[in-house]
């Protein structure tokens, strides 16, 4: 897919993705560097990888592209995966979902609204504004249909007002987010020396403060800040 999309030869080395953090970085300094994640990313570690030995070229910097560079926390594309799908299913990106629904789906997805957002996409990818029908020559039937084969189509939109976020801890409990300034550190320390056989953290959004509740074997208990 690759070669076919660039005329039978891979991408210039530059632009292929070579590092984890290098996108990221380019990502924070430049709106035109922002890639949405494929799903792949989610559940397929072998995307990191140059399993088939590829020559891939050489970087301007003299860097041979080779497999994909993680994060000094990762230890492999396996534990990358996994703990990138987890960071997805956490409550802090699901109960944000709604905001993406707005942009992919929903009202920010054409319109005042999605210039606001810079939403904004090359016109042959939204639905209804183009067909094959409408070209006069083969070639621009050619030229329609390979648009919309290399970069597809924006979704069908089916909203018109804003999606509800999701009913989670954190829109519940949103201190349990927030950063905490100041250095604690701490002993749990009981009278007896049963062990502690319980630990929770208390995370009600009443409570002024989150509370750490532990429970010992002999069914003694602390709360602590």
């Amino acid at each position: 897919m690759f070669i076919n999309l660039h005329d039978g030869k891979f991408d210039h080395p530059d632009r292929i993705t070579h590092s984890i953090k290098d996108s990221w970085d380019r990502c924070q300094r430049d709106s035109h560097d922002v890639k949405e994640l494929i799903p792949e990313m989610f559940y397929l570690p072998e995307m990191f990888r140059n399993s088939s030995k590829f020559n891939l070229g050489k970087r301007a910097d003299g860097t041979m592209v080779d497999e994909v560079v993680l994060p000094p926390w990762a230890e492999s594309p396996e534990h990358f995966v996994l703990l990138h799908r987890q960071a997805l299913e956490s409550d802090l990106v699901s109960c944000q979902l709604n905001q993406w629904i707005d942009l992919i789906f929903g009202y920010k997805q054409r319109g005042a609204e999605a210039v606001r957002a810079t939403n904004v996409f090359y016109h042959l990818t939204y639905e209804g504004t183009v067909s094959v029908k409408m070209a006069d020559t083969p070639g621009q039937k050619e030229a329609i249909e390979q648009q919309i084969i290399s970069y597809g189509q924006t979704p069908s939109q089916l909203l018109a007002e804003a999606h509800p976020p999701r009913h989670s801890i954190m829109s519940m409990a949103p201190t349990m987010f927030r950063r905490h300034e100041d250095d604690l550190c701490m002993m749990m320390k009981y009278i007896s020396n049963s062990p502690v056989v319980y630990l929770a953290a208390n995370t009600f959004h009443q409570l002024p403060n989150p509370t750490v509740v532990g429970v010992a074997q002999n069914l003694v208990f602390s709360l602590n800040k």
